[in-house]
């Protein structure tokens, strides 16, 4: 079954980016399974699909630096609302926005959407939280050029920025994007 999980990267002797718990060569490696991965761009975070069964699943998620998802996706957060929350803060994903009736597929969703524009950003050498830039960072603080790279990845990437301005924090500028973000597939699931 595949399940999804933020896992912490690995880099190997090569210079490759792995997800930790998944990775060959890694000494902290649990599974050898299939996967397919998203990054954060220049943060040490990826989105992990990874076909594994339920011990693995559960082998994989109780690493204390992991982040799973439900299984069914359809399942609204309920009671892990606050679990999730402190989560998603703690990689530097705005959760504020969440509520218990938000399910599993939306989180995903909007974590996509974030990690589309970082991967646009660490592709024209920048990365969001750069310098010590927080959630609560303003955009005008942000150095002109990294400024300009997050609004033309947005742009680009289809995301509307009417709203935004130099006084908005990354936490804005990112939920903007989570509130937008469109339906995404990794190893054949739809989020």
């Amino acid at each position: 079954m595949v399940r999804f999980f933020l896992d912490p990267i690995f880099v190997a002797t090569d210079g490759s980016k792995l997800p930790k718990y998944f990775a060959y060569g890694d000494p902290n490696r649990l599974v050898r399974v299939n996967t397919q991965t998203r990054y954060y761009g220049e943060e040490p975070l990826m989105l992990v699909a990874a076909d594994v069964d339920d011990t693995q699943s559960a082998l994989i998620a109780s690493q204390p630096d992991v982040t799973k998802f439900a299984d069914d996706l359809d399942q609204q957060l309920g009671a892990d609302l606050d679990t999730m929350q402190t989560a998603l803060e703690t990689l530097k994903l705005p959760a504020q926005m969440l509520t218990a009736t938000t399910t599993h597929r939306q989180v995903l969703r909007g974590i996509s959407g974030v990690f589309q524009i970082a991967q646009c950003m660490a592709g024209k050498g920048f990365n969001i939280f750069a310098g010590g830039v927080t959630l609560s960072t303003t955009l005008g603080s942000l150095p002109t050029a990294a400024r300009q790279a997050l609004t033309n990845c947005a742009t680009t990437l289809g995301f509307d920025t009417t709203g935004i301005t130099l006084s908005s924090t990354i936490r804005q500028v990112l939920t903007a994007i989570v509130q937008q973000a469109t339906p995404s597939a990794m190893m054949g699931v739809q989020f």
